[in-house]
């Protein structure tokens, strides 16, 4: 999917995704150029929409040329198909911890990531 730069900004402030081993990425992280990679989560919550979807977790897949695009409406995320809204997004809160680091520098986020797939709206 891709994201919108409206979206990209609200998303910043949620618990952001993690690259260890390997991507899922549709793209390389070379070819995103919103840096997309550093501002997203792996996963997040999509319900309501004009099916009135019950909630769903949905794994982040990054792709800016995805038909498949999360926009930003009145402060909200909307996940867009060929421009029509398809359900709300949303994401995950970085847990507290998220901002200490370790005696050595090393920030405890990337030792210690909450794989819990509960969500907040946005």
């Amino acid at each position: 999917m891709a994201w919108s730069r409206e979206a990209l900004e609200i998303a910043a402030v949620f618990k952001p995704r993690a690259y260890f081993i390997f991507s899922f990425d549709m793209v390389p992280i070379a070819q995103m150029e919103q840096n997309e990679n550093s501002a997203l989560l792996k996963r997040f919550g999509l319900s309501g929409g004009p099916e009135n979807f019950s909630p769903v977790v949905v794994s982040v897949r990054l792709n800016p040329s995805s038909p498949y695009r999360v926009e930003a409406r009145d402060g909200s995320l909307v996940l867009e198909g060929a421009g029509r809204a398809i359900g709300n997004v949303e994401l995950q809160r970085s847990p507290d911890y998220y901002k200490r680091t370790l005696a050595n520098g090393k920030p405890i986020m990337d030792i210690a990531r909450r794989s819990s797939g509960a969500t907040s709206s946005t």
